[in-house]
């Protein structure tokens, strides 16, 4: 009897900080260094999750910050679907408008990026350049309650494990 008490015990605990440890931090957006060498040079930071500022029926439109080089003044980005061509456009009047290839997942409305390494043109196929995704330095690190929370979380169940060896006669 002892020995299922001491299970139960153990799955409660368990539950408990595996629950508590999902709900420790909510998904944040971590910023993305878009960096640009060859005929086009220069940066851009855009979220990897950001709220688009308008959508249309093949491009989602998000600020971008921080921008250098060929890029200098600009504060949005319109990012267009594979379908569309992929690629972007940036600037008054398509200042800089690359194709290939579609640079985010997910949704018009809730468009997702990630690391990686891309090649683009312009509409002309005479423009080449290579685009580094990767995290913005300075990108936030994970919250030190969710280390903690996962510290606990390990010791609690490094307890529980002994407690029940103990309570098993050998």
């Amino acid at each position: 009897m002892g020995n299922c008490v001491a299970r139960v015990r153990l799955g409660f605990t368990l539950a408990a900080a595996s629950a508590g440890l999902a709900l420790a931090t909510p998904a944040a957006a971590v910023p993305l260094l878009f960096s640009f060498t060859g005929d086009l040079n220069g940066s851009f930071i855009v979220d990897s999750n950001p709220v688009p500022v308008a959508t249309s029926s093949t491009s989602t439109i998000v600020h971008m910050s921080n921008a250098a080089g060929d890029f200098l003044g600009e504060s949005t980005n319109e990012f267009f679907l594979a379908s569309d061509g992929g690629g972007f456009l940036t600037g008054p009047l398509g200042k800089i408008e690359t194709f290939d290839p579609q640079f985010f997942s997910g949704t018009l409305a809730n468009p997702v990026f990630a690391p990686g390494k891309f090649v683009v043109t312009d509409f002309t196929n005479t423009l080449f350049s290579d685009v580094s995704v990767s995290s913005a330095p300075g990108a936030p690190a994970p919250e030190l309650s969710t280390g903690l929370l996962a510290g606990l979380t390990a010791f609690a169940a490094l307890v529980a494990t002994r407690r029940r060896r103990r309570a098993v006669p050998a």
